[in-house]
C-alpha cells in the first residue's frame, strides 16, 4: 500500500494532468443503502404476523448450512449448494433458534402462540403459553387477560422480567402455572408458605454446625436471580486440606455435600457473572453426657 501511494504521488507531480480533480473513475455504481443491526440481545421477540414479515431474510454462500431447533426440540438441518436469501421457516408459537456453522452464527427468536391460534385459553385446563415479558401486559390491554387468568411461562427467568400492570398480582399455582389476580392492597406476587431454616448464631461466612444438622450448600451462576442457564462451580477443601473434585452446577438450587470429616471445612462458589463466595464451616460432634451424683 504504501509503495502504490508513493508512485501515485510520483505520478501526479510528473503530470499535472492526473490530478485527483481531473481524474475520471473507471467505473462507477450506483448508490446502495445498508443497515447494521448491532444489538446484541437475543432472543429477539416476535409479537405478530407483521414482525414475522419483517424479518430480514437470511444469506447463504454455497457450501453454508442451516440447522433448525424448533420449539418442540426438534433439530434439522439443510445444506445450500448455492448463494441464496431465504426466509426463515418460522411456522409455529415458541422459541426457533436458527444456526450456520460454517458462518459460526446463531440467532433465536420468541414467537407468540398467539399468531397461531395456540396460545391457550387462560384456564387452569387450557393455561396461556407466554414467551416474552410485555405478552401478559399487552393481553391485559386488549381484554384477553384480567382477574383468575391462568398461564404458563416459556422460561423461569421470565418472572423477574415479566411487566405486570398495577391494579393486579400473581400467584402461583401447581404445576408450574400462575393466576393473574386483582390486587386490592397494592401486592405484585402471592406465593405459598414455605419454611426454611438459617444459620444465624455469626456474623460472618464462618459457620459452626454439629455434624447431623448439617444442611445442604446453596448455590447459583447469577447472584441467585434465577436465571436457569448461568452455571457456577463449587470448591470444597476438607479438613486436612484436600481439594475435592469441583462441582459443575447450572442455575439455582441446593447441593447436599457429604461432610465426612470433624473440623473446619473451607467453600468456593465461582458464579458465572464474575462473583464469588467463600465460607468456612466448622463440622463439630454433639456429644451426650451423663452426670451422675
Amino acid at each position: 500500500m504504501r509503495q502504490l501511494f508513493l508512485l501515485s504521488a510520483a505520478l501526479t507531480i510528473a503530470n499535472p494532468a492526473l490530478c485527483a480533480d481531473q481524474v475520471q473513475p473507471v467505473a462507477s455504481s450506483d448508490v446502495y443503502a445498508y443497515e447494521l443491526d448491532t444489538v446484541e440481545d437475543w432472543p429477539r421477540t416476535v409479537k405478530t404476523e407483521a414482525d414475522i414479515a419483517a424479518l430480514r431474510k437470511a444469506v447463504f454462500r454455497a457450501g453454508d448450512s442451516l440447522t433448525v431447533t424448533a420449539p418442540d426440540g426438534t433439530t434439522s438441518t439443510t445444506a445450500k449448494t448455492a448463494d441464496s436469501m431465504e426466509s426463515l421457516p418460522i411456522n409455529a408459537g415458541g422459541l426457533w433458534t436458527f444456526s450456520n456453522p460454517r458462518q459460526k452464527g446463531t440467532v433465536s427468536f420468541t414467537v407468540r402462540h398467539s399468531i397461531y391460534g395456540t396460545l391457550g385459553d387462560g384456564t387452569e385446563v387450557s393455561p396461556a403459553k407466554l414467551m416474552d415479558s410485555e405478552e401478559l401486559s399487552d393481553l391485559i390491554e386488549n381484554g384477553v387477560a384480567g382477574d383468575g387468568y391462568f398461564f404458563r411461562l416459556d422460561s423461569d427467568s421470565l418472572i423477574a422480567a415479566l411487566q405486570l400492570p398495577s391494579g393486579y398480582c400473581l400467584t402461583e399455582s401447581a404445576n408450574g402455572l400462575f393466576r393473574m389476580n386483582e390486587s386490592e392492597d397494592g401486592c405484585r406476587y402471592v406465593c405459598a408458605d414455605v419454611g426454611y431454616p438459617i444459620d444465624a448464631k455469626l456474623s460472618g461466612s464462618g459457620r459452626r454446625i454439629y455434624q447431623q444438622d448439617v444442611l445442604p450448600v446453596a448455590y447459583s451462576g447469577d447472584s441467585w436471580r434465577r436465571d436457569p442457564a448461568k452455571t457456577s462451580t463449587l470448591t470444597i477443601v476438607d479438613p486436612d486440606g484436600v481439594e475435592n473434585d469441583p462441582y459443575e452446577l447450572a442455575g439455582t438450587g441446593v447441593k447436599s455435600i457429604p461432610f465426612n470429616k470433624l473440623g473446619v471445612w473451607r467453600l468456593r462458589l465461582d458464579m458465572e457473572n464474575g462473583k464469588f463466595c467463600e465460607a468456612t464451616v466448622n463440622i463439630c460432634k454433639k456429644f451426650f453426657s451423663v452426670i451422675i451424683r
